[in-house]
Formats: structure tokens, C-alpha cells, sequence
């Protein structure tokens, strides 16, 4: 066989093997098939239904939709989409006719074959063979078919082609214009509008390129802009180093408070040979550099000098200011706050030091001066305001660092002893005895009448020497005051004779010693003129504590006031300082007025009170103290005020007077040479002229009224130079309290301002002169102001006082102001004041106050029908019910006229329930009973409430109306009362007629 040939034989030979395979494989999947499908065919026909599916949907939504498709697509889309389905249905119908034919196979008998279900042996494998054949025929037809059903499956991808190539393209055209189109807002836009969009969005190449350049345009001139406001920035930051010294300043101003150095300064400078402690530290110190602290704790001076936080920031003070470039690193979120400010030239922070701030500050300074010796000198430890035993621990702990020293001085006391008890320890007056006797010395010998009687009688110069020194048991004071005395007496040619008089006549105490010096003060006008300085300065110490802490104590120096305040206060002075005719004069005659304030100090005082400061500050600068603590102490005793008191002649003199126009003095002499918003210390002065004033006695009213007139007159005045708003001055914020509402300031004015300031006489005598004042609808209620301010200090009587004024000159109780009346605000206070619930409570002053006052509303009419809601429980309480159980719950003598005014208000209030409900037959007998006897049915109803009251609050327990419970809440019984009253006062006028 040719080559050829052989290879034609071998084709047709591997042709059979494939047809058969194909056979035999189609044969299997037609008889395992349930459907008579061979698997492929099985697949075309779910993926023909499928594809049918879809393109008649697609079809259908194309027709509904026609207008929304861009061109002829959508006509286009409906004619694919038709010839898919044709496509398909040809496809699908011819594997019916193969399903059909299989399924004939199977259940239909072969010719002959009998149809009853009778066995005939033999049968069974006749009949497979049979179907065999018939369906190996049906797969000879199905494989010959097969190059037919391909030609369909083609076509029919084809035709899923087009119809796929057709969607993407009318997807990629309407996608951006279709989205914006069915959404509702796009519809709901004008015509014009949607064509615009339609027109940007056809040439959106053009428009985007056009956008391209103007982005750049637009970042090059940003890029510039930003420049520009670098370069301006930089130029308005100041230099790193001002911004340091800045920073250094403030923080350290922030630490300094006005009596940080004083008892320093008023301490004498110690005398020649008396002071070696400066050498032995050095010794110690032994190369290191060595820095000595000194703090002095004073019971009479301000806050921080009787205080943690004073010596805190003393110590701290000292030691930064010599060294400010630590303040980074020992108070570094302090500085970070301050330089950022600083930086961009923002408000200045107000630093509130408080106790953890200075003392992790103080942990820092100790912690990195470990290269240092550090020495600290307390003196007045048992001065201090507060828990001893917890200072005592504290200075021990700190004084465990090998580089730290402390030496601390006070008198004697059960807690330091048991904390220092292992501490070396020395008692004073075993160490001064050999400095007392060369100051004593000294001061004498200063005086040249008692170097002449040295000369003659050496020996007596000796021994009064020695007495004294053994007289003053190492006290320096009492040394002081004795040679002031003895010194007097050598002025006025005393011999030893008379000097030993003199000492055997002064006390051996200091108490004693004063009470004596009072005493001997000749001549007793000059007692008086004493009597009133020491007035004037006890008034200030006192009053100034106050503002001190309302305002911090930036300004105040202490238990004391300045020589220029003094000289002003003093009535010696009224005339000259009436006679200033020109600023130019002022400074002269200031220095004048003080150098005459200290004379008289000297002269009238014994020189206990005295002059003190720096010997280079000016005299108007310096300050008057009184010569030592215990002389404040010994002023303070009751039979020593009584005394001071009643040598006081005039009855014109008012210390508190005095202060208030010395306030005003300086205030009118200060803001001349002050352009700008004034400093925290004149507005410190304008808060204690107000305290001063309110603290006057009514005798001065017209005296008062004058120069608080003065005072409004010079603010405002003054106030025109640096403010041009509406508000008045006193709306400044340093007057004002934390938290208030910056709105309440509207229609602010001086008379205002005075009732928050509790100064009643002022009030008084303004409302005197022009009643209308309390009857003002405008803004808001002077009573308002009232009301606020008592509630937020309920212990001042003077808020009393103050809104019993305006209730008496005509103001309303219950004029609204921001939806609140002053009557309601007072009594939504009383429903929250749990004090006033307890027993006994309304025996005191206190109590007695808040029930004249309620009373007092009520008589001007305040309303007795409001309720207040508490807003925890939701419970509603009326007027009536809070003020019984507040003041009625128990009988408390004077409670009466409260009681009948809400008597009555129970008695209008029945009427008015009971007027539309009683019949007219009974009518007339009530009149009758009541007109028979009103006093016994009155007599009746009060024994009938107070044995419900009694009876109710037996039972009921004390709460706060602001926090009570539903369950505690006593029940109301007004109602009740009114439904009795109704029934009752009609059986009575039966039971009368009966009778």
C-alpha cells in the first residue's frame, strides 16, 4: 500500500475511533440523562432560556423607555434584542424535539409488545436491549446533528455579542447625563438651567481644560499668597530674644504678690555685731554657690503670708528671678502657654497658681539644684493658716536633701515639738542676751545726756544696763519699747533717779506693756486722735481681707495700708487737700501730707503704730503697721475696743467714711495720668471705696451720697478716654462675679451697682430723693438685683435690708424678667435651703430675717397662687406649702402675721371655690353664723390647721425641697381644706338655726 493510501486508512480508521468515542459518550449522557439530553445540550438549553429572558426584558424596557436613549440605539437595542429571543426559541425548540423523542423511547411499547403488566419470562431483558438500540439510533442522530447545533450556539454568541457591544456603548454615552437627569433634583431645576448643564456636560473636554489652567492660575497666586502672609507673619513675631524677656517677666510678675517682701523691709537691719550667721553658711556652702531664702509667716497680712501658696511662691520668686532662664524647665507648661501667646501677640493668660501647681514647681527647683546649697529662713511658723503638724512635715522633708537648709522660728507648739523633736532646737532669749546688751548700749549712747551721766556715775549706767537687759527675757520688742521710753525721758533731763522710775513702772509683759502706753498718752486729746488712727487702720485690715479675696490680692501689701492712704483718710488733711488748685501741685503736697501723717503717727501713737518699707521708697510709698503681731492681737480684745471707742468724742467720725473718701481722693488724683483702661489696682480701689461705704453708719448717708456721686462722676469721666461703648464703667469685669451673664449688664447704672454692693444708705437715700426709680419697668427690676444677690449671700443681713427698701419705696414682687419674677426666684431659693427646715432654725437671727422678709413680699402683694416645679422629681409645691413647711411647721414666736396672711389667702382662696357650688338655701345661714360669731369660727379654723399641721409634719421627714422624693413628699391639703370649709361652715350655720 502506497503511502499515501496508508495514511487515508489510518485518517479514516482514527475518524471511526472518534466517532465512536463521541458515540459512546454521547449514548452514556442520553441514558443517564433523566431529561434525555446529553449534558452539553442540557447546558445550551438553560443558557438559551436565560439569554431569552433577558433580552425580552431588555427589549420591553427599551420600548418604555424610548425617549431616553440618545440616537437610534434605543430602536437598535429592541431589534438585537429580538433576534436573541428568536434565536434562542429556534435553539430551545430543537432540543425539545430530541427531549421528546427520548422520552418515546422510554415509555412508549414496542410493536407487538403487550400493554399489560403481566411477567413474561424473557421479557425484561428484551426490552432493555430494545432501548438500547433506540436511543444508540438517537445518538448517531444527535452526533450527526452536532455540527448544526454548534452552528446555532455560534449564532447565538454572536447575537449575546452585539447585544453586550450595543449596551456598553449607550452606557459610556448617557452615563454621566442619565444619572443627572432621573435625579430629582436635576428635574427640579429651570429649563435654563438643565440646558446649561446638558451644554457642559456634551463638551466636557473643553470645559475641563479650561478648568486645568484657571486651577493653575488660581495656585500660583495661592502659592504667592501664602508668601506673602509668611512673610507677614514673620514680620509681626517679634524676635525670639523679646519674646523670652516677655515671657520672663510675666511669669515672674505672675509669682510676685505685694507683700512679698515686706516684713523683710520692716525689719530693722541687724545691728553691728549681732548678725554671724552669713559667715557660718558660707563655711558650710564650702565652694558651692549659695542661695538664702527668707519667707516670714504673718497672721495679720494678706493671704499668701499666712499661706502654702505664699511661701511657694516666694521661694520660687526669689530664685527665678536670678536665674530666669530656668523658668522653661521648672514651670514648663506655664511657659509654653505664655510664649505661644506672647508670640502672636495674644492676651496675656491670668495665671491662678494653685497649691499642686507651685508645689510640683517647688519639687523641680529643689531637684535640679543639687549643684547648689540652698539655705531657708521661716519666721511666724505658728502663723500659719493651716494644719501644722502637715507643715512641719513638709519643711522636714524637703530639709532630708543633703544641699538644703532650714532654720525655723515660732513660738512653742505641741505639734512642731513632737515633728522637730530630734531636730537641733535653740530657745531665743538664751541666745540674745549678749545682742540685747549691745543694742542696748548702742541706743543709749546715742543719746548725749546719757553720756554725761555715764561720766559721773559709771557704775549706776551699768546696772540699768544689766536690769534691762534681764527685764527683757530675750525679747528685742520689749527692749525697743522701754528705750523709747527711757530715751523720751533723757530728752527731758531724767537722771538715773528718774530712769530707774521710769523702767520700774513699765511691765515686765507686752500686753501689759501696751495697756500701760495707751494709757500714759498725754494729753488726752491726743488719745482721741490715736484712738481714731488705730480705728481707721483696724477698719482697713479688715475691709481689705475682703477684697483681697474677691479680687486675688495683686494690689493689697498686707495687714496694713499706705502712708498716702492714711494721710489721706486723715480729717486733718480735708482742708488742705480742698485747696488743691492745679495737678502740678499734687506731688508736693502729697509729700507735705505724708511727712504730717508720720509726725502724728510718732506723737499720738507711742510709736506703736509706726511707719515701715524700704528706706528708698518715697513716704506717700511706704507703709503703717503696727509695731509687732501681738500688739493687732492685744487691740482686738473686747475691753481694749471699748476703751478705744469711748475715747472717741466725735460723733462725726466714721472710720468706714474716712477710708471711702480716701479711695475717692486717690482716685481722683491718680486717673488723671492714666489714659487707658485703668490697672487691677484702681479697680481694687473703686471694690473697697464700695465696701467701705457699705459698711457706713446711716448718720453719714448725706456725707456718703456726695462722694459716691463723686466716684460715679470720675469713672465715667475717665471711662471716656479708653471705652466708647454704651455699658457703664462698673460693668468692668474685674467688679463683676464668675459666671454672670454678659446680657444682665444691659442698662446698667450706677444705682445698680450699688445694690449689688450692698450699700444701702446710698440706695436708700437715691429711692428718698426720687421714689420713680423703684417703680422702672425698664431692663431689669432693681428687686431683681435684690433678690440675686441675697440669695447668693443669704448670711449678709444687709441683702435683708436691701430688698425690704425697695419693696417699701414701691418695687413689684412680681415683675417678670426673663420669664422669672423676684418672688419666685426668692422662693425657689427657700424650697432648696434644707437649713431652714430644721427645728430650731427659725429661732436664730437668720430665720427671723427670711420670715420677716417673705412677709414682707406678701404684704406688697406677691403672688401666693404660682407653683415651682422641682426639676428632678417633676413635682409641683405651691407657694402656700413651701412657706408652711418652711416657717409654720412649728410655733415660733412672731410667726403670727405670716400665718394670717396665709390664713387669708386660704380664705379667699375657698370662697372663690365654693361661690359657684353652694346652694342659695344655706347661703344665708352661713352669713348668719358668721355674722353671730366670727371670732370663734376664725378660733375654729386655726385649731383645726394646726392640729392638721401639727399631725402632718409629725410624721413627715426633713428634706430639700430641690433633691426630695416623690415618696417623701408631704402631701398637699389645701384642697382638702377648702372642700371642709366648704361643708363645714354650712353645718354650723344649720347646727346655729337649730339651736
Amino acid at each position: 500500500m502506497d503511502p499515501l493510501a496508508s495514511i487515508s486508512a489510518a485518517a479514516s480508521i482514527l475518524g471511526v475511533i472518534q466517532f465512536g468515542g463521541s458515540l459512546l459518550k454521547t449514548v452514556r449522557e442520553i441514558h443517564q440523562s433523566t431529561s434525555g439530553l446529553t449534558a452539553e445540550n442540557a447546558n445550551v438549553e438553560q443558557t438559551c432560556r436565560e439569554l431569552s429572558q433577558k433580552a425580552q426584558s431588555l427589549s420591553r424596557f427599551a420600548k418604555e423607555h424610548m425617549q431616553s436613549f440618545p440616537g437610534g440605539d434605543g430602536e437598535e437595542l429592541i431589534r438585537i434584542s429580538e433576534k436573541c429571543v428568536t434565536a434562542t426559541k429556534d435553539i430551545v425548540r430543537s432540543l425539545d424535539k430530541v427531549r421528546t423523542k427520548q422520552e418515546k423511547i422510554e415509555t412508549e411499547p414496542t410493536p407487538g409488545e403487550s400493554s399489560s403488566f403481566e411477567f413474561v419470562p424473557g421479557q425484561k431483558a428484551d426490552e432493555i436491549q430494545r432501548r438500547r438500540m433506540r436511543t444508540l439510533r438517537q445518538a448517531l442522530k444527535a452526533v450527526w446533528k452536532k455540527d448544526e447545533a454548534a452552528k446555532a450556539s455560534n449564532t447565538l454568541s454572536v447575537l449575546r455579542g452585539q447585544l453586550e457591544l450595543h449596551i456598553l456603548t449607550i452606557l459610556q454615552k448617557t452615563q454621566v447625563t442619565s444619572t443627572l437627569s432621573a435625579d430629582y433634583r436635576f428635574q427640579a431645576l429651570q429649563k435654563s438651567n438643565q440646558e446649561l448643564i446638558q451644554t457642559i456636560l456634551e463638551n466636557r473636554d473643553v470645559f475641563i481644560e479650561e478648568i486645568r489652567s484657571r486651577v493653575d492660575d488660581l495656585q500660583k497666586t495661592t502659592e504667592s499668597s501664602l508668601l506673602d502672609a509668611v512673610a507677614k507673619i514673620n514680620e509681626r513675631i517679634p524676635p525670639e530674644r523679646e519674646i523670652k524677656a516677655a515671657v520672663h517677666w510675666i511669669l515672674l510678675d505672675s509669682l510676685h504678690f505685694a507683700s512679698i517682701s515686706q516684713r523683710y523691709e520692716e525689719v530693722a537691719e541687724a545691728h553691728r555685731s549681732t548678725g554671724k550667721a552669713n559667715d557660718l553658711l558660707l563655711h558650710w556652702a564650702s565652694g558651692y554657690d549659695l542661695d538664702i531664702f527668707t519667707f516670714f509667716f504673718w497672721n495679720s497680712g494678706t493671704t499668701e503670708q499666712q499661706s502654702l501658696n505664699g511661701i511657694f511662691r516666694s521661694i520660687l520668686h526669689q530664685y527665678l528671678s536670678k536665674r530666669p532662664e530656668q523658668l522653661e524647665s521648672i514651670l514648663p507648661r506655664e511657659y509654653d502657654l505664655v510664649y505661644s501667646r506672647q508670640a502672636f501677640k495674644q492676651d496675656v493668660p491670668n495665671i491662678r497658681w494653685t497649691t499642686t501647681m507651685l508645689q510640683s514647681a517647688f519639687e523641680k527647683l529643689i531637684e535640679s539644684t543639687t549643684h547648689r546649697r540652698l539655705c531657708l529662713f521661716i519666721d511666724g511658723l505658728d502663723e500659719y493658716e493651716g494644719d501644722h503638724t502637715a507643715i512641719a512635715n513638709f519643711l522636714m522633708k524637703i530639709g532630708m536633701h543633703q544641699h538644703m537648709k532650714i532654720c525655723v522660728s515660732g513660738r512653742p507648739r505641741i505639734e512642731f515639738e513632737k515633728v522637730f523633736r530630734l531636730c537641733p532646737i535653740l530657745r531665743l532669749q538664751d541666745l540674745t542676751k549678749n545682742d540685747i546688751s549691745i543694742y542696748v548700749k548702742d541706743r543709749l549712747g546715742a543719746s548725749e545726756r546719757w553720756l554725761v551721766l555715764c561720766k559721773g556715775q559709771p557704775d549706776d549706767a551699768k546696772k540699768m544696763t544689766e536690769d534691762i537687759v534681764k527685764m527683757a527675757n530675750g525679747v528685742f520688742l520689749w527692749v525697743k519699747l522701754v528705750l523709747n521710753s527711757l530715751i523720751k525721758g533723757l530728752d527731758l533731763d531724767d537722771d538715773f533717779e528718774d530712769l530707774a522710775k521710769r523702767l520700774r513702772c513699765l511691765p515686765r509683759g507686752l500686753e501689759e506693756l501696751y495697756s500701760h502706753m495707751l494709757k500714759t498718752i498725754d494729753p488726752p486729746f491726743y488719745l482721741e486722735e490715736a484712738a481714731m488712727l488705730f480705728e481707721i487702720l483696724q477698719t482697713a485690715r479688715k475691709c481689705q481681707e475682703i477684697a483681697m479675696i474677691e479680687t486675688g490680692g495683686e494690689e493689697w501689701s498686707g495687714g496694713v495700708m499706705s502712708l498716702a492712704a492714711l494721710a489721706l483718710a486723715d480729717r486733718k488733711n480735708l482742708k488742705s487737700l480742698s485747696q488743691i488748685e492745679s495737678m502740678e501741685s499734687i506731688d508736693g503736697l502729697m509729700t507735705s501730707l505724708c511727712q504730717q501723717t508720720e509726725n502724728r503717727l510718732r506723737s499720738r501713737c507711742m510709736g506703736l503704730l509706726e511707719v515701715t518699707g524700704a528706706h528708698w521708697k518715697s513716704a506717700e510709698n511706704r507703709s503703717v503697721s503696727y509695731i509687732h503681731r501681738t500688739l493687732r492681737d492685744f487691740l482686738e480684745h473686747p475691753h481694749i475696743r471699748i476703751m478705744i471707742r469711748d475715747s472717741i468724742k466725735d460723733e462725726r467720725f466714721s472710720p468706714t467714711l474716712s477710708l471711702t473718701r480716701s479711695c475717692i481722693f486717690y482716685l481722683q488724683l491718680t486717673l488723671p495720668n492714666i489714659a487707658t483702661c485703668p490697672s487691677p489696682g484702681v479697680w481694687q480701689s473703686v471694690q473697697l471705696s464700695m465696701i467701705y461705704a457699705s459698711m457706713t453708719e446711716d448718720k453719714c448717708s448725706a456725707h456718703l451720697h456726695l462722694l459716691l456721686d463723686q466716684l460715679d462722676s470720675t469713672m465715667a469721666n475717665h471711662q471716656k478716654l479708653y471705652d466708647n461703648s454704651y455699658q457703664h464703667w462698673s460693668t468692668e469685669r474685674l467688679l463683676r462675679r464668675k459666671g454672670i451673664d454678659p446680657s444682665d449688664l444691659e442698662n446698667h447704672n450706677f444705682l445698680s451697682f450699688c445694690i449689688e454692693q450692698g450699700v444701702l444708705n446710698y440706695v436708700r437715700s437715691a429711692l428718698q430723693r426720687n421714689p420713680s426709680l423703684a417703680l422702672s419697668t425698664k431692663a431689669r427690676p432693681l428687686l431683681d438685683y435684690a433678690v440675686s444677690s441675697l440669695v447668693e449671700e443669704p448670711s449678709n443681713n444687709t441683702r435683708f435690708r436691701m430688698c425690704k427698701t425697695l419693696l417699701e419705696h414701691g418695687a413689684s414682687p412680681n415683675q417678670i424678667y426673663r420669664g422669672v419674677s423676684p418672688w419666685t426666684k426668692l422662693i425657689s431659693h427657700l424650697a432648696k435651703r434644707l437649713s431652714l427646715l430644721d427645728r430650731g432654725s427659725l429661732a436664730t437671727a437668720q430665720g427671723l430675717l427670711w420670715r420677716d422678709l417673705v412677709s414682707t413680699f406678701i404684704s406688697r402683694n406677691a403672688s401666693l397662687s404660682i407653683s415651682i416645679m422641682d426639676p428632678n422629681s417633676g413635682l409641683t409645691m405651691t407657694v402656700k406649702s413651701i412657706l408652711e413647711d418652711t416657717f409654720l411647721h412649728t410655733s415660733q414666736p412672731g410667726s403670727d402675721t405670716l400665718r394670717r396672711q396665709l390664713e387669708t389667702f386660704s380664705l379667699e382662696q375657698s370662697n372663690e371655690q365654693q361661690a359657684p357650688h353652694v346652694q342659695n338655701s344655706y347661703s344665708s345661714r352661713v352669713i348668719t353664723a358668721s355674722a353671730k360669731s366670727p371670732t370663734a369660727m376664725r378660733k375654729g379654723w386655726m385649731d383645726l390647721e394646726q392640729a392638721h399641721n401639727d399631725a402632718r409634719f409629725s410624721s413627715m421627714r426633713r428634706q430639700n425641697y430641690g433633691t426630695f422624693n416623690e415618696a417623701e413628699h408631704p402631701r398637699d391639703s389645701s384642697a382638702f381644706i377648702a372642700l371642709f370649709r366648704t361643708i363645714f361652715p354650712c353645718c354650723w350655720g344649720m347646727e346655729t338655726d337649730a339651736y
